[in-house]
């Protein structure tokens, strides 16, 4: 699943091409493999207006106008890119453009890369190319040059479904809550132990609220004296910010990280939570 950076980095994609701006090609820099080729796949299928079945195609490599281009042994070797290059000035099977995706671009050879470079310098209208890497200054500076290099967001923690429970409990009781706020002091002294404990609450935390900036959870908080679940929705809370509850938790994260007492720290975000709530 994708998570909500990278849709924000996909809804930019998706306004340039409604301006019919689109570059043709894209450095996408993240940490691992798993997260580059999933949002290069989300993008195919943004710039193919992929239905269900398309969809399917692309997740599974075998999407007709969808070429990838992975390392032969421990290199992308220059057969490979000039491969390439033929492919991509053929017509497209279905579409009205073509993207090519090399997947390994930290380990293309120098010869590769200089192959390469004529395909950027002289694109096909339409067509996209996606260089997929973990560290851009590998590639040519001439290469860079000629794309749009895009950073995706570091992958969260695993978190358990009990951390993400506790987390969206605890926002309900400090945010949405009036109950005392000694309830959010039990249950978040739990995590005041260890630091990774106390630090996978706080993302656990940051992604829901996220979440809930873009619209992407739909489900239900309980948050009232009454123990009633309430559905909460952005757009019948338009006066409700995550943004200033996600910079207490940035907050927050910085002072464990300079070793403050966690306990102190994790009462005063839930503090300040329950003040900013009372504003809204």
């Amino acid at each position: 699943m994708t998570d909500t950076g990278e849709r924000t980095i996909l809804e930019g994609l998706r306004g340039s091409m409604m301006q019919n701006r689109l570059p043709h090609a894209f450095i996408i820099v993240g940490k691992d493999d798993d997260s580059r080729m999933r949002f290069a796949k989300d993008f195919a299928k943004l710039l193919f207006a992929a239905d269900e079945q398309a969809a399917g195609k692309i997740d599974g490599d075998n999407y007709e106008d969808l070429i990838f281009v992975r390392k032969d042994g421990d290199s992308v070797k220059v057969h490979q890119i000039e491969s390439l290059a033929a492919a991509l000035k053929n017509k497209p099977y279905y579409a009205d453009r073509m993207m090519a995706v090399v997947a390994d671009g930290d380990v293309m050879t120098e010869y590769s890369q200089n192959k390469l470079l004529k395909t950027l310098e002289e694109p096909n209208p339409g067509n996209v190319i996606l260089i997929l890497t973990s560290n851009p200054e590998r590639l040519y500076i001439t290469v860079r040059s000629r794309c749009v290099t895009l950073k995706l967001p570091d992958s969260p923690p695993k978190i358990s479904v009990a951390v993400r429970d506790d987390a969206k409990a605890l926002l309900s009781l400090t945010m949405f809550g009036k109950r005392p706020l000694q309830e959010a002091f039990d249950k978040i002294d739990a995590y005041c132990g260890e630091l990774t404990d106390a630090a996978n609450l706080l993302s656990a935390m940051e992604v829901f609220l996220r979440d809930l900036a873009v619209g992407a959870y739909e489900g239900e908080l309980v948050w009232d004296e009454s123990n009633r679940p309430i559905a909460l929705s952005m757009k019948k809370q338009k006066h409700f910010s995550p943004v200033r509850y996600i910079s207490l938790i940035e907050e927050a994260r910085s002072d464990l990280d300079r070793g403050v007492n966690k306990r102190n720290r994790m009462r005063d975000m839930m503090i300040r939570f329950r003040q900013e709530a009372l504003h809204d």
